[in-house]
């Protein structure tokens, strides 16, 4: 009883530790803020130097900015140490998707879409960007699979629509492709494209 009540003792003094470290560097947030609304974001990314025990939202945020300033690889490299200290955050997942397809590293960017689908097996972007990596490999199969979790939670999603209509063309079944674009022609009927795709099937 008496190591867990040190143990709790032991949390809620790290927390309490934690949580001035947090308001310690608001200042550095806030002026880094102002810098990257100007588009400075040199001064904005040396606003965390002084900052000596990082934290996640100090990865994240570094992340964020060494990307606007187009250092890719160390905008990578913060966003992937903050997924080291939070193992199971989309958002950083989402943030080293940016850098990634910048300097065009497809290969990478399909394995962090699919890291985000071991976490959330459902989450739409990632699911829609695997599924038109597929459809662009022409295995179609696959990409339906992954249209398919969308179109389940998300039965009008245009782009999902629109994607499984020219994925199910591929495949041959014209039925399922004009409903698909029929989907997306609602919700979009001013497009005179999928329009003229309509009338031809």
């Amino acid at each position: 009883m008496q190591k867990i009540m040190l143990s709790l003792i032991a949390a809620l003094y790290a927390s309490l530790v934690f949580s001035q470290d947090l308001m310690k560097a608001a200042p550095s947030f806030q002026r880094s803020y102002v810098f990257e609304s100007s588009g400075d974001y040199v001064s904005a990314i040396k606003e965390f130097d002084n900052i000596p025990n990082k934290f996640y939202e100090v990865y994240l945020r570094l992340g964020w900015l060494n990307y606007l300033n187009k250092n890719y690889p160390n905008s990578i490299k913060q966003y992937r140490t903050a997924i080291a200290s939070s193992t199971n955050s989309i958002e950083a997942r989402l943030g080293l998707i940016n850098p990634l397809s910048a300097s065009g590293n497809y290969e990478e960017m399909l394995k962090v879409y699919s890291e985000i689908l071991k976490i959330d097996v459902n989450h739409s972007k990632a699911n829609y960007w695997i599924a038109v990596t597929y459809y662009y490999r022409k295995d179609y199969a696959k990409s339906t699979e992954h249209l398919s979790r969308i179109l389940n939670q998300y039965p009008f999603d245009y782009d999902a629509n629109l994607l499984t209509a020219q994925v199910m063309l591929a495949r041959g079944k014209i039925v399922e492709a004009k409903s698909h674009y029929t989907k997306a022609y609602l919700y979009n009927p001013t497009n005179k494209e999928i329009e003229a795709m309509i009338e031809k099937l």
